[in-house]
């Protein structure tokens, strides 16, 4: 199993400043790569992924799960929240940005062949459990989704997977 840290703070145990922001990938246990630079528009915990980290994914095996409905659900927050990092239009930009990043980095994992899961670490935001479906519409709106119809609700009966209906 493979996992990528985008925007980590790093120590390298010899000065007490931190490397940050880091790229580290760790695959079965070992790190295999770790990268300096600027994370762009995202903030230090951002998503991005350019071309390079794309193809390191996709030589590894790599299976990225999206969290673009976590910053969809942020831009719901200028209704319901005075706080500035939602409701200001800065903040708003922000999000935005940040959104139109990581659905980049989502089409330049697409294009180098990495296995794309939709999913959530339910962390932020108003997504929680129930709510794929909003991470599949971003997906959607992102451009690389693919998806595989299936006869019968796998919720309730995992083997309605094995009944393709169509692959979209």
């Amino acid at each position: 199993m493979s996992v990528l840290y985008a925007g980590a703070a790093l120590a390298d145990g010899r000065s007490p400043a931190l490397r940050m922001p880091v790229s580290v990938l760790v695959a079965d246990g070992i790190v295999t790569q770790i990268r300096d630079g600027d994370p762009g528009p995202a903030p230090p915990d951002g998503f991005v992924i350019d071309n390079d980290v794309a193809r390191l994914l996709a030589t590894n095996g790599v299976t990225l799960v999206s969290t673009l409905s976590v910053m969809h659900s942020w831009l719901t927050f200028a209704s319901t929240t005075s706080i500035e990092r939602f409701a200001a239009s800065e903040g708003r930009a922000r999000i935005a940005e940040r959104l139109e990043t990581a659905q980049e980095s989502i089409r330049n994992a697409r294009r180098a062949g990495v296995a794309i899961a939709a999913g959530s670490d339910f962390g932020g935001g108003s997504v929680r459990a129930g709510h794929l479906a909003w991470e599949v519409q971003a997906l959607v709106a992102a451009g690389p989704a693919h998806f595989t119809l299936v006869h019968g609700d796998p919720l309730t009966d995992p083997a309605a997977l094995w009944r393709v209906w169509r692959v979209v």
